[in-house]
């Protein structure tokens, strides 16, 4: 090997995130990733990540725009409560 090239284990501490993140992204091709096991038919590959490869991969994270969050738990209320039942006149 020449040059550089990171674990699954590296990548993912750091981009502060677990090696099955990092294993998904490699299956779902959003990370290229080198297989240097001596036999590459093995059931257990040994992928390693070069530094262009994560570059690319950073950029086009980046290029995303993230879905917005919605809050956790449950609304705030907002105002009096007024029974259904009831119309405003009568409150």
């Amino acid at each position: 090997m020449s040059g550089k090239y990171y674990t699954i284990t590296e990548i993912a501490e750091l981009l502060g995130v677990g090696k099955t993140r990092v294993r998904q992204w490699i299956e779902a091709g959003e990370l290229a990733v080198v297989n240097v096991s001596t036999n590459r038919s093995s059931k257990r590959p040994q992928f390693r990540i070069t530094p262009s490869s994560l570059e690319r991969f950073e950029h086009g994270r980046l290029d995303e725009t993230p879905f917005p969050r919605r809050p956790r738990g449950r609304p705030k209320r907002t105002g009096e409560y007024v029974p259904k039942h009831l119309t405003p006149a009568q409150v």
